[in-house]
């Protein structure tokens, strides 16, 4: 998975399928604001090998989250969430700080 994470926004794109996030209301097609993201995990299901990556946006003016899983990563999903994990924190203490994109 390719992610590339900047001081505002966050796209995610499947390497192999070039599939990106969903068109998000304040971003664009495979955009997500950074300011929208309420959570971002890994999670282990039980029998699985592979961990899946958890994304819940929610924007203010919408009465329901946007969720989102990604499986079968070559990132491990655990890299990917530090990463994003990251980068909210920057975006929040207002540090804004660019991070590098990573296959």
């Amino acid at each position: 998975m390719l992610r590339v994470v900047s001081p505002d926004h966050v796209t995610l794109l499947d390497h192999a399928s070039k599939f990106t996030l969903p068109s998000h209301p304040a971003g664009g097609a495979g955009v997500v604001p950074l300011g929208a993201i309420v959570r971002c995990d890994a999670v282990m299901p039980p029998g699985r090998s592979r961990s899946l990556l958890l994304l819940v946006c929610q924007e203010p003016e919408r009465a329901q989250p946007d969720v989102h899983f990604f499986q079968g990563l070559r990132l491990g999903a655990e890299l990917i969430r530090e990463d994003v994990q990251g980068a909210l924190h920057n975006y929040r203490s207002g540090r804004g700080e660019r991070r590098a994109a990573a296959l």
